[in-house]
């Protein structure tokens, strides 16, 4: 038997779209936006950290050869309400984003705790074991800072269940969907570090160094943007030290990230590393790995995101997958996320952008369709 349930489009639903549509129009040719806005959450993304957001510290790192734990092992989830700046609701694609910038400062406690400053990206392979046989030296020293788009997980297993997002994850949202505090942690954090392919199609990026099979594997996580600062590479880093983060939009997958969260009116971004760590107790060298000062800190300087662009007439209602053109990809990618009809789950096929996927979306991406804008 066909479980498969048919969406029926009233005339009242066709008439509104219709009308949504036409109303697109009436959108100013472009409406510039500028400015910077403080960091508006921020929390240490670690099994056994903060859960209520009140840390002044976040220290990034992997936990080297330890079972039962993400790569990314610790993070710094920052994020940033953008309503201030440039005004939500409307379609995602009509935000004509032309620059945008995070940036972080670095907490060095005393100068044992330097590390050593590397703006570079180090491919996957630097991160093998050194007896694995596809393992690469690193050709520079130190590791980089990198920030990625953020990815959700339900609230629980049940079938259902609502997901986490940009506008409902806060500083005390539980860090695991199974509990609050439970190892092994490993494919368990609500949110975590996402990289989008050269397609534009978004990987979780927990374990991308010592992924199994089951996991997607090992492979090269393209972050957003890696740190850059005024250092000379291979200096170590000082405290205060500030930390930038220009994302390139032309990367597959970002400006369709940026303009999702500015529909929204928030912008989610994890700051990782793979700055090696080791269990407490195991003695040695002191650890080196970036630590960031928060928003709770008096005495240090709090993230910042820096935006410019402007607001527009949609450039094409059925580019849902933002990548300049129209064609098989984005009408498959909309038809799969119309079928789940849940847009906290898949936003895809919500080209209103209101929150809901129904008749309006699928006869405003069809005509736009049509259109071949």
């Amino acid at each position: 038997m066909n479980t498969c349930s048919v969406r029926r489009l009233s005339t009242s639903a066709v008439l509104a779209a219709a009308g949504l549509v036409a109303g697109l129009s009436s959108i100013a040719a472009a409406q510039p936006f500028a400015g910077t806005t403080p960091v508006a959450l921020d929390r240490w993304n670690y099994p056994f950290g903060d859960f209520g957001g009140a840390r002044t510290s976040a220290p990034i790192f992997w936990t080297v050869g330890t079972s039962g734990f993400d790569d990314r092992d610790a993070e710094f989830l920052v994020g940033f309400n953008t309503t201030g700046l440039v005004p939500a609701g409307q379609p995602a694609s009509s935000y004509n984003v032309t620059e945008l910038r995070v940036s972080a400062s670095v907490f060095v406690a005393d100068a044992t705790q330097r590390f050593v400053y590397d703006g570079t990206h180090d491919t996957v392979e630097t991160y093998y074991a050194d007896i694995d046989p596809s393992y690469i030296a690193d050709a520079d020293a130190g590791r980089p800072i990198e920030l990625f788009a953020c990815g959700y997980r339900p609230t629980s297993n049940v079938a259902g269940a609502p997901l986490w997002s940009a506008t409902t994850f806060l500083e005390n949202s539980p860090f695991a969907s199974t509990g609050a505090n439970p190892p092994p942690a490993r494919n368990n954090r609500n949110v975590f570090p996402v990289s989008y392919d050269a397609s534009g199609t978004a990987r979780n990026a927990s374990n991308h160094v010592t992924g199994t099979a089951a996991e997607g594997g090992r492979f090269e996580a393209e972050p957003l943007s890696i740190g850059q600062t005024t250092l000379s590479q291979g200096a170590l880093v000082e405290d205060g030290t500030v930390f930038t983060f220009t994302i390139d939009l032309t990367r597959p997958g970002a400006l369709n990230y940026v303009q999702e969260g500015l529909a929204a009116g928030r912008l989610n971004f994890i700051i990782s590393s793979l700055h090696p760590s080791s269990q407490p107790g195991t003695g040695g060298a002191p650890l080196v790995y970036p630590i960031f000062y928060t928003k709770e800190n008096p005495f240090g300087t709090r993230a910042q995101l820096a935006i410019t662009g402007s607001i527009g007439a949609p450039t094409c209602l059925a580019d849902v997958v933002a990548d300049g053109s129209v064609d098989g990809g984005d009408f498959i990618a909309f038809i799969n996320s119309f079928a789940i009809g849940d847009a906290s789950i898949d936003p895809v096929a919500d080209v209103i952008v209101d929150g809901t996927i129904d008749g309006n979306d699928f006869i405003a991406f069809i005509n736009a369709f049509a259109a071949g804008c």
